[in-house]
């Protein structure tokens, strides 16, 4: 059991560091990014009676995207930003309170604060998650937060709300389902061993955890799932958010060296050094002197499962990398086992572990994540968003008339129009998936876009790569505007 003073300083330390990363983004001042922009779409259109599934291909889990729709009904853009700061918050809360998890309760007030402030900073001080303040967050950083919650549940044997919350992160991002085998395997060795605890949760029978656990996590699921039964969503989830990712080609895989070099391109230096140290420590704390501060048997389970995560995420990106999104996953884990080998290595006493804690902090802040957010490398170049401007000319273009678009929901977000086809990202799955369930395949498919007669049309490069029968359309009635043309994306005006 996490004492209340441990959560208090955990919180408020999430707090003031979702602070900086929310101003730091300008979110009254600027538009959503790319990923943003679709889900918020596509709970402005839920909001509207257009459902995801029924209604517009979604291959992603609603629960996230159900929180935008019902923030979007109740407060606007300020529920949209609400939802993306509670997010934030989370993910830093959760990631502080497993690392201070991993340091004994008589630990100094310091060596607590350093340990939460690395784990929270490790957790949201990334820029890129901020980019997505605006648009409420991502789908995926709310299931690790719900997933590190029930990592913390299970080790104060809440089996009740851990089933709970592993059900919620899994009907908010899929792969969750994956991670929760590393982190419950990790866990059960240790959790199963515990000795010396006179807590009735302790001398419950396994089998009644096990009990709650499913019992929790059929409490949270089944009602959301009954409610996607009620708005005719069921079968669409099922074939669109379950079967796809299981049809969906998988990428060409560079092998061990390459996708190495891709992991380590994609994280920032400060969480590489911040995560190797706090990996490392986690190893050899156990054999330097004063070991048993952190041989716990509950902190134990919370390295195991930390360590579970890691191991089966990079399995995971063995077979599925595409973008620094997909690193993700790697902070909060490696933030906890940081922070909560901090704790521990810094005493209040001796100048050599104070050293260490000035120097862990000096590397993170000095790193860029928090001091200069835009850092040079790759990893902190800002994403696309869409220019306002550009977006108020394609709607004087358009003049009221209907808008084709195959690209990126950016403009449809900013024109907030209703969907001319269901489909809003363009890879080559969603081609297949046309192929399969559009009469008359693609061609027809592109047939019946273009007798609704669109005043204007926007073509991703990558759209008319798949849709080479939109090409043909687009010469024969309309032209190229002068006027608006976002890169990548040519608008063309019927004739």
């Amino acid at each position: 059991m996490i004492s209340r003073r441990r959560t208090a300083l955990a919180l408020g330390l999430a707090f003031l560091l979702v602070v900086v990363t929310f101003f730091w983004n300008r979110p009254f001042s600027t538009g959503p990014t790319r990923d943003g922009a679709f889900f918020t779409y596509v709970a402005r259109l839920a909001t509207r009676g257009t459902l995801p599934y029924r209604d517009v291909f979604f291959i992603h889990a609603f629960v996230h995207t159900g929180l935008l729709a019902a923030a979007l009904a109740t407060l606007g853009k300020v529920g949209l930003l609400l939802v993306g700061a509670l997010v934030h918050l989370a993910m830093g809360a959760v990631a502080a309170l497993l690392a201070l998890g991993l340091v004994r309760e008589r630990a100094g007030r310091m060596r607590c604060v350093a340990g939460a402030l690395v784990a929270s900073a490790v957790a949201v001080g990334w820029p890129f998650l901020g980019e997505f303040v605006v648009s409420g967050g991502r789908p995926k950083f709310l299931a690790l937060a719900l997933l590190a919650g029930m990592l913390l549940a299970l080790s104060s044997r809440r089996c009740l709300l851990a089933g709970a919350l592993l059900a919620l992160a899994g009907l908010t991002w899929q792969p969750v389902a994956i991670l929760a085998v590393g982190v419950v395997g990790g866990f059960l060795p240790g959790a199963w061993t515990r000795r010396g605890s006179a807590s009735e949760a302790d001398r419950a029978p396994k089998g009644r955890l096990v009990l709650r656990f499913v019992t929790g996590g059929l409490f949270a699921g089944v009602p959301l799932l009954l409610l996607l039964v009620a708005g005719g969503c069921f079968e669409g989830f099922l074939e669109q958010a379950v079967g796809f990712p299981l049809r969906a080609p998988l990428r060409p895989h560079p092998g061990f060296v390459g996708r190495v070099r891709q992991v380590v391109g994609l994280l920032p230096l400060p969480v590489l050094v911040t995560g190797g140290i706090g990996i490392l420590a986690t190893f050899l704390l156990p054999w330097l002197p004063g070991r048993g501060e952190h041989s716990s048997s509950r902190s134990g389970s919370l390295t195991g499962g930390l360590l579970g995560w890691l191991a089966v995420y990079a399995v995971y990106l063995w077979f599925d990398l595409d973008a620094r999104g997909d690193m993700v996953p790697f902070l909060i884990p490696v933030g906890a086992l940081a922070g909560g080998a901090l704790a521990r290595i810094a005493r209040s006493e001796g100048a050599t572990q104070r050293l260490a804690v000035a120097s862990l902090l000096f590397v993170w802040l000095s790193g860029g994540d928090l001091v200069l957010p835009h850092h040079s490398s790759e990893v902190y170049k800002e994403s696309e968003r869409l220019d306002p401007e550009k977006a108020q000319a394609i709607a004087r273009l358009a003049g009221g008339e209907p808008v084709l678009v195959f690209a990126d929901p950016l403009v449809q977000n900013a024109l907030d129009l209703d969907p001319l086809h269901p489909y809003l990202f363009w890879e080559e799955g969603t081609v297949s998936e046309i192929w399969r369930r559009e009469e008359g395949g693609l061609p027809g498919f592109v047939d019946r876009c273009f007798r609704k007669r669109p005043k204007v049309v926007i073509v991703g490069r990558r759209a008319l790569e798949l849709l080479p029968a939109i090409g043909g359309r687009l010469q024969s009635g309309y032209e190229p505007s002068p006027d608006v043309e976002r890169r990548m994306l040519p608008v063309w005006v019927r004739r």
